[in-house]
């Protein structure tokens, strides 16, 4: 494996953040980065503190994460974690950074190989 292609999305109404499956008219990508191998582990240990919900679990590809705001912001700023050295972080409009901090934000992660 190579590392992960991560996405972090807003939900574009609130009704359909209690989805746990998702198409691109329901969510607005808000930053992607290229994570080394490692690249996840700090997502599980917030799935693992209770932070934040992953459906792993189901197997395959990609793997998504569901995260209130509170606890993925902060980590987010000003750099992600485990990204790729010689790789950019693709930042999409500012505003979209603007959130309640118990707004759910929804994580896609995908394998690199």
């Amino acid at each position: 494996m190579l590392g992960w292609n991560v996405g972090v999305y807003k939900w574009t109404d609130a009704a359909s953040s209690s989805r746990r499956a998702f198409s691109s008219d329901c969510v607005k990508l808000v930053v992607s980065w290229h994570a080394d191998v490692r690249g996840l582990e700090w997502l599980d240990a917030l799935v693992k503190a209770g932070q934040a919900e992953s459906d792993k679990t189901r197997g395959g590809y990609p793997h998504i994460y569901q995260v209130s705001a509170e606890h993925i912001i902060p980590r987010l700023s000003p750099r992600p974690p485990e990204v790729k050295w010689g790789t950019e972080v693709w930042v999409c409009d500012e505003s979209d950074w603007v959130c309640a901090r118990n707004e759910r934000l929804l994580i896609e992660a995908w394998d690199e190989s």
